[in-house]
């Protein structure tokens, strides 16, 4: 029994050894690429973990100790050292790769698991052999791992007690179909293909759907005329007046929600000045009733509220969501669902409630009952079953997707390339991408480390090519813009992350 665990100890201690450098190395290398350092960078930040630094180490130790022998004349004898070299460099080593990783743990909880989850492979770029692909995913499922410090660090102050509750059994996968290819980007996922731009399109979903939209979810469809309802009949007197005015003047389920939606997002406005101080007031739907003023919890929260009192069940969620640059909101977000006949839908009142950059309010429905498939783009709901996809993404799935709003579903574009959220070229970035709407696409790239917004090209073409020159080593956002006609504003449809060697 004694050499059992003798020899279990001995085989946990060997596999410290080798992981934890492994671990550093690796680390290093991937936070480097990740901040669009170049290769030879993070091969040098990664060797000084292993083997550099703990040799340099050991070389001072050894000077020193033989100058201390040299002063000691009166000694009898040689003094020996009492562990060998190896142990020596295998202890010097374990303690600096920990020692790195306790401070990345406190200094840099959030951006670890992001740079390993999307520039882990980095030393992969423009592999595409099934070895590479199988190492991809290995290495992806090993960034996982570090998912646990990320979300030690990631606060969201939309949670509170009772937030975390598991999601009732009726929670079940929403039924899509579509007439337009997949806007997605999620091919390098193990098991999944590019769709063909050569190949015939999908058949038109089996439901009859409304002029202008393209999806069919559930027993709805989407996208939802983006027009808000007449509310001049609604007893504005309470929440509770606000659900049963509707209730009683609307019995369609789907057209009722939607009144409900439309009320919460033309009565709201959002609360910009305490998303910038994180200064937060009381977010319970009682009290935002009262001010019309909220941030994405009182939105949610008025729902939940409204739904309680028409009959419909609306539930609020808490996660991540994607800022414009592509990277996961610093503080979380907080959105709803709701259980309409058999099945269950998303919607996020707040983001249909954009403000302009003029500072005027909008208004759209491109998360009104949203498929979950796009909604996957740019919201992670802490509870994968709120996916309501058969196959939730991780959320290092999450990270490595490019950044795609609904619009680019809505207006029927592809992106074929590139394919993860963050990418490495020696030169020119070149995007492409379906486009059989001829929606007008405009491509601009923002340095990240300051400088002007270049725009790289504007187009209308059936199959967009653009070719972006960016500013060398160092990583800039390249964004992408729609609009159906050439001049008007335009809307957010994809982010990228691109680094110029």
């Amino acid at each position: 029994m004694g050499k059992l665990f003798g020899g279990l100890f001995y085989l946990c201690w060997v596999a410290l050894v080798v992981a934890t450098p492994v671990l550093g190395v690796w680390v290093a290398s991937s936070l480097i690429a990740f901040y669009g350092g170049p290769t030879t960078l993070a091969l040098i930040g990664g060797a000084l973990l292993f083997p550099v630094l703990p040799l340099f180490w050991e070389w001072r130790a050894t000077r020193a100790f033989n100058l201390a022998l040299q002063r000691r004349r009166q000694l009898v004898g040689k003094p020996r050292r009492r562990a060998t070299f190896l142990t020596r460099v295998v202890a010097r080593t374990l303690f600096l790769n920990l020692v790195f990783l306790a401070v990345l743990a406190v200094w840099f909880p959030k951006v670890a698991f992001p740079a390993v989850a999307t520039r882990g492979d980095w030393f992969l770029d423009g592999e595409r052999t099934p070895a590479a692909d199988r190492l991809r995913a290995d290495l992806a499922a090993a960034a996982s791992g570090l998912e646990w410090l990320y979300a030690l660090a990631h606060h969201n102050p939309y949670k509170r007690q009772g937030d975390d509750a598991p999601p009732p059994s009726s929670v079940k996968p929403t039924t899509e179909e579509t007439s337009v290819p997949q806007p997605t980007a999620r091919r390098w996922l193990p098991g999944t293909s590019p769709w063909k731009h050569d190949a015939p399109p999908p058949e038109p979903p089996r439901a009859q759907l409304p002029q202008g939209a393209t999806w069919a979810v559930g027993e709805t469809f989407w996208p939802w005329e983006p027009k808000p309802a007449d509310l001049s009949f609604v007893d504005e007197s309470s929440l509770d007046a606000v659900g049963r005015s509707i209730a009683a003047h609307e019995r369609d389920p789907f057209l009722r929600v939607k009144l409900l939606h439309d009320w919460v997002v033309t009565r709201y406005t959002y609360d910009v000045e305490a998303l910038r101080t994180l200064k937060i007031p009381p977010q319970d739907a009682a009290t935002v009733f009262q001010k019309r003023v909220a941030v994405c919890e009182g939105y949610a929260r008025t729902l939940v509220a409204l739904g309680k009192a028409s009959g419909d069940e609306i539930v609020y969620l808490v996660g991540d969501v994607r800022e414009e640059s592509g990277a996961v909101a610093p503080i979380g977000h907080a959105w709803n669902a709701v259980h309409l006949g058999d099945s269950w839908y998303l919607l996020d009142a707040t983001w249909d409630d954009p403000v302009t950059t003029d500072g005027a309010a909008a208004y759209r429905t491109d998360y009104l009952f949203i498929p979950p498939s796009l909604a996957v783009f740019d919201h992670l709901p802490e509870q994968p079953r709120w996916q309501l996809l058969a196959q939730p993404l991780t959320r290092g799935d999450f990270l490595r997707q490019p950044l795609a709003r609904p619009s680019l579903a809505r207006a029927g574009l592809t992106l074929v390339s590139p394919e993860r959220s963050t990418v490495e070229v020696d030169g020119p970035l070149v995007l492409e991408l379906e486009n059989p709407h001829g929606l007008w696409v405009a491509v601009h790239v923002t340095p990240e480390k300051g400088g002007a917004d270049v725009e790289c090209g504007l187009s209308n073409d059936a199959r967009l090519r653009f070719t972006c020159t960016l500013p060398e080593r160092q990583v800039s956002t390249v964004r992408l813009y729609g609009h159906a006609a050439r001049e008007g504003v335009f809307d957010s449809i994809v982010a990228i992350r691109a680094t110029h060697r």
